[in-house]
């Protein structure tokens, strides 16, 4: 795949995580749809980078391949916090830590970002 199909196909797949993390359906709370939806469309925009990340890497450049080692190996960890955190707001509501869990996910799917020329 080329580099211009791989910026297009990745920057799909985060358009489609970043505005369905955003979403709030029914009366549901919003901070917990927020959290369910990232953690599903987040594994998507993962297996979709690993991908390429795996088929490229002896061609990578440098930085772009530290990118994707620090997603690959921080992601994770980072998606279970996540999971155990919709877990325990369901359980005992505290928004300050789900909204912490979900920017820990975020963070490291924003570092892919610069790959497909976004901020």
């Amino acid at each position: 795949m080329n580099r211009h199909r791989f910026r297009s196909s990745l920057a799909a797949l985060l358009l489609l995580a970043f505005a369905t993390a955003c979403a709030s359906v029914g009366t549901s709370d919003p901070t917990l749809v927020r959290a369910e939806d990232l953690l599903s469309n987040s594994l998507s925009v993962y297996d979709g980078a690993m991908k390429y990340h795996f088929a490229n890497s002896t061609r990578e450049p440098p930085e772009v391949y530290a990118v994707f080692e620090r997603v690959r190996t921080g992601f994770p960890t980072a998606w279970q916090g996540l999971y155990d955190g919709t877990r325990e707001y369901k359980r005992v509501p505290d928004r300050a830590k789900l909204d912490s869990a979900i920017a820990a996910v975020r963070v490291l799917l924003d570092a892919v970002a610069p790959l497909i020329g976004g901020q």
